[in-house]
């Protein structure tokens, strides 16, 4: 029996191009990291997709490089095709890393503040009536 029998009989499966997000080399020792590999789906991703993909024995995060039109497996091929397993949905990731860029800058910029006022406090405490009258008359001419 066909290995691909199941991609071959469903109209909604086609196969895209993907290629793995990490840096180490996949497959066979000292194979191209950059290389490509087609998996079949039935769901809809486009280029730059993230997806869950089986690889060996385990799950990999993969780019995809390619979606073709339709699938693109021959009957009795020898290699049986892997299925993409899901999309990996980054909107909620993406909304909290601004939220947390947002943050950043805006307690960053109260911290800075904090540090000078704390800085200057700190300084004129340790001055004499006559030193903090003489700083204040400078800084209230600049």
């Amino acid at each position: 029996m066909d290995k691909n029998i199941a991609a071959i009989l469903r109209e909604d499966a086609r196969t895209v191009t993907v290629r793995y997000t990490s840096g180490r080399t996949y497959g066979a020792k000292g194979e191209d990291a950059n290389a490509t590999y087609t998996y079949v789906t039935t769901l809809d991703l486009a280029p730059d997709d993230l997806v869950v993909v089986p690889c060996k024995s385990h799950f990999s995060v993969a780019e995809v490089v390619e979606v073709h039109d339709d699938l693109r497996i021959q009957p009795n091929e020898d290699v049986q095709y892997a299925w993409v397993v899901q999309k990996v949905d980054l909107t909620q990731f993406r909304q909290i890393c601004e939220q947390n860029k947002a943050l950043q800058e805006v307690v960053g910029k109260a911290y800075q503040q904090n540090l000078r006022r704390s800085f200057a406090q700190s300084v004129l405490a340790n001055l004499s009536d006559e030193q903090k009258s003489a700083v204040t008359g400078l800084l209230g001419s600049a």
